[in-house]
């Protein structure tokens, strides 16, 4: 049997992923697809946040769970996020995990990092009454 080696790098003792080791198929191929920033509308007057088309209490695990939507995973089985969003500043929290899973008989570990920065507006609540709108 002939050693096997990446045609890239020329590694021999990695584990190999489609004819590559797998440092070099993860950097080939796009396996996670995070951006690298996210704009979210919150209230400047009572904190909700703006998700969806409707207006929500504020929360870092809403937050996380929207981010989490806005990753695409591409070719991997069993494929799981873990994340762990914190407050950085006022206007802006800072998403850091990994997406793991199994590809050809391989375990895949992906860092990410997303920055989500607020924009301030009001939502219907707030603007109707710093209108002194009463129905």
């Amino acid at each position: 049997m002939k050693p096997r080696f990446c045609p890239r790098c020329g590694a021999t003792e990695k584990p190999f992923v489609k004819g590559f080791c797998q440092d070099c198929f993860i950097e080939i191929h796009k396996l996670v697809e995070a951006p690298k920033k996210l704009e979210l509308v919150h209230c400047r007057s009572c904190g909700k946040i703006l998700l969806n088309g409707k207006w929500l209490a504020f929360s870092l695990e809403r937050v996380g769970d929207w981010a989490k939507e806005k990753i695409k995973i591409q070719e991997l089985e069993n494929a799981r996020i873990a994340f762990s969003p914190f407050l950085e500043a006022e206007l802006h929290i800072l998403i850091q995990g990994k997406v793991l899973g199994d590809l050809a008989d391989s375990f895949i570990e992906q860092p990410f990092q997303i920055q989500v920065f607020f924009k301030p507006s009001l939502c219907y609540d707030c603007s109707r009454l710093s209108a002194n709108y009463y129905e």
